[in-house]
């Protein structure tokens, strides 16, 4: 691991770290502020989003692939500055179009999906429209953020996504606090917050290009990336789709303040993916240029980049699962919240811990131009998922729903796997399972059984809980030291 890549990804989970933290600090506040049916809008909101990440149409990752390309040459300066106009135009109309969709929708979702008890119909239907417009306002995030991910800008890109979630965090405590406790002053925010996002990474973007001709839009080149980027769209179809066909399912099948509590669990248990994030975001571009030096140079950054992943996901993991409730306890100070949402939190994270540790096989992927694998097993989930899901939630709630999500990615890691190490990387699967993750993960689960027994087994205080940061220290000593050449990597 070079220094450079070091300082990335120290950049990365810093970034990352800090806006995980600001997503779930302050949720107990938001809780009590806008009562469990005022979150379970925020809930809504979060869904829509993801949703909505369908119209992406791949040309974020198409961004920073294109980038990544050209980063080392400045004689295409206009023509990277030409591409980011280009697709940069092709965001905003569909910012515009996310906006008028949920307008349109609103009076249904609010009168006929959402099942409100305490707020009025109206109210909700409000709520809806800012939903609406401030997912539009933050729709270009994703589109600069490849582009800096893709000129390495990962120290740049992380210190405005810093200081833009503290804001954003920080502000709506303020709303709700000393402005007014309604979703309506929240969702203000939010837009502000995500003009203000967009804004700072556009700059950033356009003055790290330095562009010598002022950029237009250009029809060639979005024909250059018209092919990957509509299997990344279907690729973003389908797993927004799986991601979100719970939310949806449950949304319409429990009462508001219910799936307030499953949104809840939801948020919690995704701070895995703001750890995986820089990590992918990293290695794709690596990956992309490892492939012009030949196929030894991408397997060591590919199983480089695993048992990176496996540190980063493996100990944080574990920890969630094993002291969900006490977790929660204690960042919450609400009893009957931990105990109403821990279960759900340990089976979700499960199932996050599977998927975020395919991040890195799926950027592989990406940088060999292949979508078709992803493209294939998607559609197979999604054919399994929707029956099993709609079973799971009428008979199990919330709970049958985090079980099914658990089951879609043990497909992924079982049978998607070894077919994608058919295509590329044909003899590394083996050293995936064993060296990169499986012996890993084998020597934690002891680590983290003890933990948990001791804990239950100790009564409710300083001490007891000293044990959660304790067994998660002792688990990331012990996974650095499972992960030799990831060892040798990080202190070289």
């Amino acid at each position: 691991m070079t220094t450079k890549t070091r300082h990335h990804l120290i950049a990365g989970l810093a970034g990352n770290g800090w806006t995980a933290l600001m997503g779930i600090a302050f949720i107990p506040i938001y809780i009590a502020r806008l009562g469990p049916e005022g979150y379970g809008l925020i809930g809504v909101y979060v869904s829509l989003t993801g949703a909505f990440a369908v119209l992406d149409l791949g040309l974020a990752q198409s961004l920073s692939k294109t980038l990544a390309q050209f980063s080392s040459d400045r004689s295409e300066i206009n023509r990277m500055a030409r591409t980011v106009r280009t697709l940069e135009i092709i965001y905003l109309v569909s910012a515009v179009l996310i906006f008028l969709c949920i307008y349109a929708l609103s009076d249904v979702i609010a009168g006929y999906w959402l099942k409100p008890q305490t707020m009025q119909v109206s109210e909700v239907r409000t709520s809806l429209v800012l939903i609406g417009a401030a997912i539009a306002a933050r729709w270009p995030i994703s589109l600069y953020s490849g582009g800096l991910q893709g000129l390495h800008q990962h120290v740049r890109l992380n210190m405005i996504l810093v200081t833009t979630a503290t804001a954003q965090a920080v502000g709506s405590v303020a709303v709700l606090l000393f402005v007014s406790p309604t979703v309506n002053a929240f969702m203000w925010w939010q837009i502000a917050a995500g003009l203000m996002h967009a804004g700072l990474l556009r700059h950033s973007l356009y003055r790290t290009i330095q562009p010598t001709r002022k950029p237009s839009f250009d029809a060639v080149i979005l024909k250059s990336v018209w092919k990957f980027a509509a299997g990344l769209t279907t690729i973003s179809l389908l797993s927004t789709l799986i991601t979100q066909l719970d939310k949806f399912i449950l949304s319409k099948i429990l009462p508001l303040a219910d799936f307030g509590h499953y949104a809840f669990a939801s948020a919690v248990a995704s701070v895995l993916f703001r750890i995986a994030t820089p990590v992918f975001n990293i290695y794709f571009p690596k990956f992309t240029q490892a492939l012009t030096k030949g196929s030894g140079s991408l397997n060591h950054a590919y199983h480089e980049a695993a048992q990176l992943m496996t540190l980063a996901i493996v100990p944080a993991g574990l920890t969630l699962i094993a002291f969900s409730e006490p977790i929660i306890q204690l960042w919450s100070s609400d009893p009957e919240l931990a105990r109403s949402t821990y279960l759900l939190v340990s089976i979700l994270t499960i199932g996050n811990v599977l998927n975020a540790l395919l991040y890195i096989p799926y950027a592989a992927q990406l940088a060999n131009n292949i979508t078709k694998i992803a493209i294939t097993q998607n559609l197979v989930a999604l054919g399994v998922l929707v029956p099993a899901l709609y079973w799971s939630a009428m008979h199990l709630g919330a709970t049958g729903a985090a079980l099914c999500w658990v089951g879609v990615n043990l497909g992924y890691l079982f049978i998607s796997l070894p077919v994608m190490h058919r295509w590329i990387l044909q003899h590394e699967l083996l050293d995936w399972y064993k060296k990169d993750v499986g012996l890993a993960a084998c020597v934690n689960l002891p680590i983290f059984f003890a933990g948990y027994w001791a804990l239950k087994e100790t009564s409710p205080g300083l001490i007891s809980y000293s044990l959660i940061p304790i067994t998660f220290a002792v688990s990331a000593g012990i996974t650095i030291f499972a992960l030799p050449n990831l060892r040798r990597g990080l202190f070289a």
